[in-house]
Formats: C-alpha cells, structure tokens, sequence
C-alpha cells in the first residue's frame, strides 16, 4: 500500500511539473522574462540549443541577468571557432548595456581593448572606454577598474592621477579586489591607507593580500600589532587557494614563539613542511632546522612593500 501511495505521488507530481512547464512556456511567448529564464535553466528537459533560445529570448525581452549569461556562453563558442556566435555576443551584451546591465557594458569594452583579435575586429579604445564609463556610471566594479587602469597608463587620453585614483577607488568601493590591491601598491608609502586597501581586498578573497595585512598585524605596520589578527589573516593565506607558501612559515612562526595563539611545536613544524610545500624557502629553512633540533634562529618573510 505503501508503494501504491509513493507512486501516486510521483505521477502527481511529474503531472503538476508538467503543467508548470507549459505554463512558463506560454508565459515566455507572451514575453515574461522571467518564465524564459527559468526555461533556460531546466538541464535535464531541453537540449543546449534550446537552453540558449530560451536565455536569447529573455534577453529580448530585457533580462539583464538573461543578456549577461548568454553573452558568456556565446564568447566562450566563439573562442572554440563559432563565427555566428561572435556575431551574437555583441548584440546580447548591446542589449544588456542598453538595458542598464553594466557587466554587459564592461563586456563590450574588454571585447574593444583587449580581445579585439579573437572577434575579428579592429581595436577601437574609443569605444571601449565609452562602454567603460557606461558600465562604471552604472556601478560595475570591473569597468570602473579598467577606467583606472585607462586614466593611469594614458590609453587614448592624457595620463590623470586624479581620475585614475577616483576610478580605482570607486571600484574599490563597489568591491572589486584587483582595485583594492592597486590602491594598496598605489599608497604603498602611506602605511595606514596601504592596510586599508589590502585588508578589504583580503576580505573579498585576494589571498595575496591577505598575507601583506597579516604581516601589518604581525608587526605593527599602519595599524595596532595584533597576533590574533595576524593568525587569523595567515591562515586564510596559507589554507585558501591559491594557497600562499610564506603565509604558512609565518603561521609556524607565530605558533613556535606562542605569539596570538598557544605555543605548539608540533602545528609549527605542521606549517613549515606546509609552506615547504608550497616553495617558500623560509619555510623549508625553518623546517629543517626545527626537525634537525638546531634552532638557531627563525626565517621571517617580510612583504616587499615595506621596503
């Protein structure tokens, strides 16, 4: 009986599927964005050219997030020799910056300046910072960077400090690390902005970056000396990938002296093979000696940028 009442069940519920599927098919070809979305995204119902007709359609209909992914997906074909794709990349990603997509509008500039060989074009920097700024004023952290990176290396317009640093800055602020981490280098002279810039960047997962901060804790650079913080800094480093050798040796370090964390000899010697591992020369240095019992000093690795 009781498999009587799961069978029903499941035919009850393919039926209501069922049902729902021819809904959202009606709903699309009345132009609901939405319902051609999720079409789009059923793997196991369509085929992959029926997937992309779905997406293409909700993109029509002025889905940014439809504009956007299927722009992807036509620049990742046309990368693997599809002409006709190439072709269609450009109307999607038009359509997504039309429609106020600024991912779409940062798309169309990198396609003008940097993989203008891939789509069979001519380079036009013109227009790619036109795209940028678009995409930028619309708050898309990547074309704001890419403004910077234009500002600061004079590309089809006078080098501006002033605009560079207000381009990177603003796209540090809409959270993109790879600004947070030029703004770092930029103020590496200024050793509270410096600590400022690489921490966000370490908090939006900028592994390297999290290693200069855990270095400014460990050692009182542009902010209070903190072990705590410094361990907890490191061991991002050191455990998230990519993971980051010299983060490890100092994880070692902190644990072999007891410094923010109870002294252990053994999770020392743990992180020194680690970061051995990893090629950090430090910490085979530390490693070897640790294991050899001879001790006589400990191998730091100081970030460049305090130099």
């Amino acid at each position: 009986m009781k498999k009587i009442f799961l069978l029903f069940s499941l035919l009850l519920f393919i039926h209501a599927e069922n049902i729902n599927i021819e809904k959202l098919k009606i709903d699309c070809d009345n132009g609901d964005s939405a319902s051609c979305l999720i079409l789009s995204e059923k793997f196991n119902l369509f085929s992959e050219n029926q997937r992309l007709n779905y997406k293409y359609k909700a993109c029509y209909y002025k889905n940014k997030k439809a504009c956007r992914t299927i722009g992807n997906d036509y620049d990742l074909y046309c990368r693997l020799g599809n002409k006709n794709a190439c072709k269609l990349v450009f109307i999607v990603f038009k359509q997504g910056c039309n429609i106020g997509d600024g991912i779409s509008c940062g798309k169309i500039g990198e396609i003008y300046l940097f993989n203008y060989k891939i789509y069979g074009i001519n380079k036009n920097e013109l227009i790619a910072i036109k795209s940028f700024k678009k995409g930028c004023n619309i708050g898309d952290g990547v074309s704001c960077t890419y403004l910077g990176y234009i500002y600061e290396n004079g590309i089809k317009v006078k080098p501006n400090k002033k605009l560079y640093l207000k381009f990177y800055k603003k796209a540090c602020s809409l959270n993109n690390s790879a600004a947070c981490v030029k703004l770092g280098f930029i103020y590496y002279k200024n050793e509270k902005l410096r600590a400022k810039y690489f921490e966000k960047a370490c908090k939006l997962g900028d592994n390297k970056s999290c290693f200069y901060i855990g270095s400014f804790y460990a050692n009182g650079n542009g902010v209070k000396e903190d072990y705590q913080k410094a361990l907890e800094y490191y061991k991002i480093s050191c455990n998230s990938e990519p993971n980051i050798g010299d983060s490890c040796n100092e994880l070692g370090t902190l644990y072999e002296d007891g410094k923010g964390v109870k002294k252990s000899i053994s999770v020392a010697e743990y992180y020194y093979k680690k970061a051995c591992d990893l090629k950090s020369s430090a910490g085979c240095e530390n490693y070897k000696m640790l294991k050899s019992g001879k001790k006589l000093f400990t191998e730091h690795v100081i970030p460049f940028i305090f130099d």
